[in-house]
């Protein structure tokens, strides 16, 4: 896996847009069956992807929720994995000449899960 050295205080997280307020979670199942991903990082997806359209999540509220649990540089490792497997895109933004990052959360496409049908999930 590709180790990349970000700064996680000036990001965010994005899950795609939904249908509106949901009580529940909508997991993919490949996500939930993936034998190659770590637990913690199917873990990780499935709170964020709870928040199901809600207000992004930033980096400071994630690491407050995984205290004492998961720390900083253990979440940016099962965020690399997430992206590896195409569950979270990578941006950088670059507003008034402020630069941060934002990960847009989303499913992989078609084509990734068919190759995934095989002996990964």
């Amino acid at each position: 896996m590709k180790s990349r050295k970000e700064n996680l205080d000036s990001s965010e997280f994005r899950r795609c847009e939904s249908d509106g307020e949901c009580p529940y979670a909508m997991l993919p199942i490949a996500l939930l069956r993936h034998k190659k991903m770590s637990p913690e990082c199917i873990a990780l997806l499935s709170y964020l992807l709870s928040h199901c359209g809600e207000e992004d999540i930033s980096t400071e509220a994630l690491l407050k929720h995984y205290q004492g649990r998961i720390g900083r540089d253990r979440i940016r490792e099962l965020v690399n994995e997430a992206m590896e497997y195409g569950y979270i895109e990578r941006h950088v933004t670059n507003e008034n000449n402020l630069s941060g990052v934002v990960y847009n959360l989303s499913n992989p496409s078609k084509k990734e899960i068919e190759n995934l049908r095989g002996d990964e999930i």
